[in-house]
């Protein structure tokens, strides 16, 4: 594919975030079928939009590396506050402490799972976009 029909190297955003939020869709639309499942679709779908973002694009592996790196960042503080206040809401609600001890364990084991999600996501978005990144750029 030549340069000038290719889009411009900025456009490797648009597949990062684009990546990202498909594959948090497709991971909720196959919850289901099992954790692994779900972590394996997040994972393909962020992998072919690293693999687009270099291929269909004059972005270099570099860039879109970047991106992707970016793109993690900010998908493993979203996924770390939503635990949280899930955990939070949901202590509050199940025990039968008083509402002081349960806003206090759920911050607790909210924060620890929270953190727990957020590295995972941080490097299955990053291993996904440096894979696909490279087999992009290198398809070329």
């Amino acid at each position: 594919m030549s340069t000038n029909s290719k889009l411009s190297a900025r456009s490797m955003w648009l597949f990062a975030f684009g990546g990202a939020a498909a594959g948090i869709a497709g991971s909720y639309a196959t919850a289901s079928h099992g954790m692994l499942v779900s972590t394996g679709v997040y994972f393909i779908v962020v992998a072919i939009a690293a693999f687009l973002s270099t291929q269909r694009t004059q972005a270099s592996a570099g860039g879109a590396i970047g991106a992707f790196l970016v793109t993690g960042v900010i998908a493993a503080i979203a996924y770390y506050m939503l635990i949280g206040h899930l955990f939070h809401g949901a202590a509050d609600s199940v025990t039968g402490a008083d509402h002081a001890s349960a806003v206090e364990a759920g911050a607790a084991v909210g924060t620890a799972v929270g953190a727990i999600v957020a590295v995972v996501v941080f490097v299955e978005t990053l291993v996904a976009g440096i894979i696909g990144a490279l087999i992009g750029a290198k398809s070329r």
